[in-house]
């Protein structure tokens, strides 16, 4: 129903999980494990409040972006699908992959898109150009979680962790306020 190049984008995406698990149980093993994972877990399902989220990932060249508008296309028996943006994109440049999830709390669709190059950003309502070259040679992976809102982790061995648990006890407390309404 979903198409090839879709079945093929989610089966690459669990393909990556997997890798990274491995390779992550290697470091484990050879003690050089990044000092902030107390844990390594195999992939699992997406999942919050104990349901599995409704996501999928598609490719670059299975979208593209007209105005305020993705268009989904060479969806096998689909076809096609048509969805509006609502929000600005501030960034410009190589589109990569496209992630759509369903929020059951909110009842509505999300799109992320990732970027593989950016050439411009929107800064206070203008486009800037943003350096091509990066400032240092040192390679960072950085792990966007909810208690920590960031895990970074630096070749050279430092890290640093930005604790996320006021902006989430900040949602909570707007989101009950929001129900209370």
């Amino acid at each position: 129903m979903i198409g090839s190049a879709t079945a093929q984008t989610i089966i690459r995406k669990n393909n990556d999980a997997w890798k990274i698990f491995f390779r992550l149980l290697e470091l484990k093993r050879e003690g050089r494990l990044p000092p902030f994972m107390k844990k390594v877990s195999p992939p699992g399902y997406k999942k919050k409040n104990k349901s599995r989220t409704l996501w999928t990932a598609i490719r670059k060249d299975r979208y593209k972006m007209d105005g305020d508008r993705i268009i989904l296309q060479g969806l096998g028996a689909i076809g096609w699908i048509e969805m509006r943006c609502k929000g600005p994109i501030y960034l410009r440049g190589e589109r990569g992959e496209l992630m759509i999830r369903y929020d059951a709390d909110r009842k509505r669709w999300y799109a992320h898109i990732a970027f593989s190059k950016v050439s411009e950003k929107m800064v206070k309502g203008e486009w800037m150009r943003v350096p091509l070259q990066p400032k240092g040679n040192l390679t960072a992976g950085i792990d966007i979680g909810i208690n920590n809102l960031m895990a970074v982790y630096v070749e050279d061995g430092s890290t640093r962790l930005i604790n996320g648990r006021p902006l989430k006890s900040i949602s909570f407390y707007w989101r009950k306020k929001i129900s209370e309404y």
